[in-house]
């Protein structure tokens, strides 16, 4: 007899599990795969373009005109691309330059000290 409630309660317990539905059932189309990894890997234009942004256009400080150059170089190639593409008003409060800075160990002897400035903004510019 316990071999019986015992078969009786897996077969009801196997009836209550939810199984999913016929939509719930996850299926992967991988059809073009094989042309979505022909694009990344022989068509891709991700290393040129990194190249030119910072190889060309170089370092881009907020509000600077390498940050705007950087800006239109990229709405102009995503036009190439065949996307659409504008540039969104964006004011940051002014715009931005490395100033000169100057270092010079005193003690315990003079020793001049390479170094970089911080970006100064030109309403409020650090010396």
């Amino acid at each position: 007899m316990n071999r019986f409630r015992s078969a009786a309660a897996a077969v009801l317990l196997a009836a209550l599990v939810p199984r999913p539905l016929a939509g719930q059932t996850p299926s992967v189309d991988t059809s073009n795969a094989s042309v979505l990894i022909d694009q990344g890997l022989t068509h891709s234009q991700v290393m040129p373009n990194l190249q030119y942004l910072s190889d060309v256009i170089g370092p881009r400080l907020t509000g600077s005109s390498a940050a705007r150059a950087a800006n239109d170089w990229t709405m102009a190639r995503f036009k190439q691309y065949g996307l659409e593409a504008h540039l969104e008003q964006w004011n940051f409060g002014g715009t931005w330059t490395r100033g000169p800075m100057w270092m010079r160990l005193t003690a315990p002897r003079v020793h001049d000290v390479v170094a970089a400035s911080w970006a100064c903004g030109t309403t409020t510019a650090r010396r």
